[in-house]
């Protein structure tokens, strides 16, 4: 119990630690401007952004922002403001860049906690066993898959990245769908030709050969 408090302990102050890092960042608003500064990161449609490191760190509204570049020592990460209908509304995100073309394939990721009951026998000598109930929590990041066809002002839930219960069926139900203007592409995702971990060679696929 003491293992698994310590390195839930760590994991949370290495996310605090990453989440606290102050970024170069680029901010591109939709009517063509844009500003260099520092941000702490982008968070679902949140971003708190400086014109100097040292600066004073503000929240930046979401609704005028289409795109944020984030510059770090090894590479970059492109995120887009991103529009999904969700039942009969609409929710706006930042969601990373993956692949772009007439297709565009992101990955939005989110810390999800899961509580737990977890049920111990201890033995207290003399063949006897006390039953010991304990709640515990758990931290796991899910990475959620979105397409948006440049057409469309809106983007596509297909599935969680990685394994999940039924998560297969519902990529595959999901892509033959968004999919289905490319009759080729569509047949290989219903006959498992082609799968989720395929999902790039699935999106290069269709803007290679189906627009």
């Amino acid at each position: 119990m003491k293992n698994k408090t310590l390195i839930i302990v760590l994991i949370l102050l290495i996310s605090f630690a990453t989440n606290a890092q102050k970024t170069k960042t680029v901010l591109y608003y939709k009517n063509g401007d844009s500003i260099v500064g520092f941000s702490k990161g982008v968070h679902y449609d949140l971003i708190k952004f400086s014109n100097e490191k040292k600066g004073k760190y503000r929240k930046k509204d979401i609704t005028n922002i289409k795109k944020v570049i984030l510059y770090y020592k090894n590479g970059k990460e492109e995120y887009h403001h991103l529009y999904v209908k969700k039942r009969r509304k609409v929710e706006e995100f930042y969601s990373r860049l993956v692949l772009k073309g007439p297709i565009n394939y992101y990955i939005y990721s989110s810390q999800y906690t899961h509580n737990f009951t977890s049920f111990k026998n201890i033995n207290i000598g003399n063949g006897k066993t006390l039953n010991q109930v304990t709640q515990e929590r758990s931290n796991h990041n899910v990475n959620i898959i979105y397409l948006k066809n440049k057409k469309s002002k809106h983007a596509v839930y297909i599935s969680d990245l990685y394994f999940s219960l039924f998560g297969a069926k519902i990529f595959r139900k999901n892509a033959a769908t968004f999919f289905n203007d490319c009759p080729k592409l569509a047949k290989k995702i219903k006959s498992k030709e082609l799968k989720k971990p395929d999902i790039i060679e699935i999106v290069e696929f269709y803007n290679n050969n189906c627009n």
